[in-house]
């Protein structure tokens, strides 16, 4: 009898442990989060109807106050923060409709499609005035839209449902990367500006969906997580005021320690990140790492790499490439100026004239998706090639400069080791000179010292100045960390434009607008883009004046003077598509010094050497 009692007990013991034996499904954190997801989902539409009967009743009848729409429209955008980890990863055109920022890009449609979203209903419901007749039809349209397309997230939730661990994973680094380059920052919440409550809500949600790994990770991960997410949201709390939360901390402090913690996951896990984006590096631990920018790095043959770049630095002195033998890349790029030439405007192939535009860094130039200060050029190969044909410019023909180069005694042997057996050709000219100009790559300035651990490389009014430049100043939403140019994270595949009615000469006393129509000039029908201008590298920025497209500005003092008006539009002029805000920042005199002694931190110098042991003397 007892044997039997105690072979019961044993039985009964081993059906309460079979669950738990039970191998866990490797895709449960993906079926997991798909249903969460399916729940936000609701609660934001419910949100977003309240929001849009409120407004409605608030354009009817004018009795609900702003301050409550303002409430609403906070639980929304509070809402959406939770999911955004996943539609901006999984559905990034939804993402725009629902939460668009009021950019324009250099990919932009020749018919001008507007910002959509929660952004552009607060832009028009808490503006000062009441809205008019036409911002109330738009209104209309915007909360008709949004709700249409928060439902319809159902019907695409399949890509989110049908994704992997190693997917999933990306879309949560991605997050962390979106928070600390734009999330502090006026980019997508101009007008209320709760950005800081918004990332804490973005944050914990890319904790609480990483924790749906917990039965596939070690005890110690799950501790981990817990405790570097508890930190990060903490000292973004206690900072409530905005011009006092520090920012550079929390890049150092805290992003780093959360950007580890997804790799350790992906370790673990022994998955790798997957996604369609090639130009980023989501296997380097921190975006300000250079190699985390597949912009040049893993591309190409590296067997002959350094024969290429050694033939395109020697091609790039080199006066060959020109009609008449005198001019050459460095003409306008000298090493010894940042790669720049000084100059308002670079002096033209004939040398009684000069081009139409300042001559832009070669630096960092790789950094890039499109070349020329209008982006006319997708790259740096057709870049190269648009100089070389330009009559103001270099004025040649490839075909004649690939007949000088075979009658060079060094020239052939030079392209045989760097293209072997291909001979000397247009395609191996432009490939050379570009595959030089990605090595002009500099991620050592002090700045970058600092966030890699030096904390002496950057003074009390630098660290200021970078808080201010994100901050108050609103530099860091158009020049974004830590490219500081207008490449968008966290994807860094799209580039800005910015329309902010550069001046025709620094005279603030009586400003005129510059004539040059920017992008509108080479896009037929694209008047939105009058004006229009991609938004330039402030690496090594210290070193590039004068400044603007048309060297308008002499000095850093006059470039902040500019913003702090308000642009063109700011100091009187008459620039209704202009997409900087043209009222004044408010900045004193300190926060101007700050923030150029920030900029002064920017400077790096890499690839300022001499010019090459040879270059063809024929």
């Amino acid at each position: 009898m007892k044997k039997k009692l105690a072979f019961l007990c044993f039985v009964f013991v081993l059906l309460l442990l079979i669950p738990a034996l039970k191998p866990v499904e490797k895709d449960a954190p993906v079926k997991k989060a798909t249903t969460i997801f399916l729940n936000e989902k609701k609660n934001l539409e419910k949100n977003t109807k309240e929001l849009s009967d409120l407004i409605n009743e608030y354009l009817q009848t004018g009795k609900i106050s702003k301050q409550v729409i303002e409430k609403k429209l906070l639980s929304c955008r509070m809402e959406y923060k939770k999911m955004e980890w996943a539609i901006a990863y999984y559905y990034p055109s939804v993402a725009v409709r629902i939460n668009g920022t009021d950019v324009m890009e250099e990919e932009e449609p020749e018919e001008f499609e507007p910002a959509h979203g929660m952004q552009t209903i607060e832009n028009i419901v808490l503006q000062e005035n009441p809205p008019d007749e036409q911002q109330k039809a738009r209104l209309k349209d915007e909360l008709m839209r949004l709700h249409t397309t928060i439902v319809s997230l159902s019907e695409a939730i399949s890509l989110l449902a049908g994704s992997s661990n190693s997917e999933m994973l990306t879309a949560l680094k991605y997050e962390i990367i979106k928070v600390t380059t734009l999330g502090f920052t006026e980019y997508d919440n101009p007008v209320m500006k709760n950005y800081l409550v918004e990332s804490v809500t973005a944050l914990n949600s890319v904790r609480d969906n990483l924790k749906l790994f917990d039965k596939l990770v070690s005890p110690a991960l799950i501790i981990k997580t817990d405790s570097l997410f508890a930190n990060a949201t903490a000292f973004i709390q206690q900072n409530k005021k905005l011009d006092k939360f520090n920012r550079l901390n929390f890049i150092v402090d805290h992003y780093l320690g959360l950007s580890k913690l997804v790799d350790e996951y992906a370790a673990e896990l022994k998955i790798t990140y997957t996604g369609y984006n090639p130009n980023i590096n989501l296997q380097t631990t921190s975006i300000f790492d250079m190699k985390s920018f597949n912009f040049f790095y893993g591309n190409g043959d590296t067997t002959t790499q350094v024969a290429r770049v050694n033939l395109g630095k020697n091609l790039f002195f080199d006066p060959v490439l020109s009609g008449n033998n005198k001019r050459f890349c460095a003409s306008c790029h000298l090493p010894e100026k940042a790669f720049t030439d000084g100059l308002p405007k670079s002096i033209a192939f004939d040398p009684n004239q000069f081009v139409g535009r300042n001559a832009p860094t070669v630096l960092n130039s790789c950094l890039q998706v499109s070349f020329f200060n209008d982006s006319r050029e997708a790259s740096l190969e057709e870049q190269i090639a648009a100089v070389v044909n330009n009559p103001k410019e270099l004025n040649n023909s490839f075909a004649v400069i690939v007949a000088r180069l075979e009658k060079n005694e060094v020239y052939p042997k030079m392209f045989d080791a760097a293209f072997p057996g291909q001979g000397i050709s247009a395609s191996g000219i432009k490939k050379a000179i570009a595959d030089y100009e990605k090595t002009l790559v500099g991620f050592n300035s002090d700045f970058d010292k600092y966030l890699n651990g030096d904390k002496t490389k950057l003074n009390a009014s630098q660290i200021k100045g970078f808080n201010l430049f994100m901050g108050k100043a609103k530099c860091g939403s158009c020049h974004f960390f830590p490219l500081f140019n207008g490449v968008i994270p966290p994807l860094y595949n799209k580039s800005e434009f910015e329309i902010i009615g550069t001046l025709e000469n620094n005279d603030f006393k009586h400003p005129r607008l510059d004539a040059d129509k920017g992008a509108a000039a080479i896009k037929s029908g694209a008047e939105h883009l009058k004006f229009g201008f991609k938004v330039p590298t402030l690496r090594n920025v210290a070193l590039t004046d004068p400044y603007m497209h048309n060297g308008s500005l002499k000095t850093l003092n006059e470039v902040m003077k500019f913003y702090n008006k308000g642009g063109g539009k700011g100091l009187g002029l008459d620039i209704p598509n202009q997409t900087l805000s043209d009222e004044a920042l408010g900045l004193k005199k300190q926060e101007v010094n700050d923030i150029i002694n920030f900029l002064n931190a920017l400077t790096d110098t890499t690839g300022i050497t001499s010019k090459p042991a040879f270059t063809n003397k024929n």
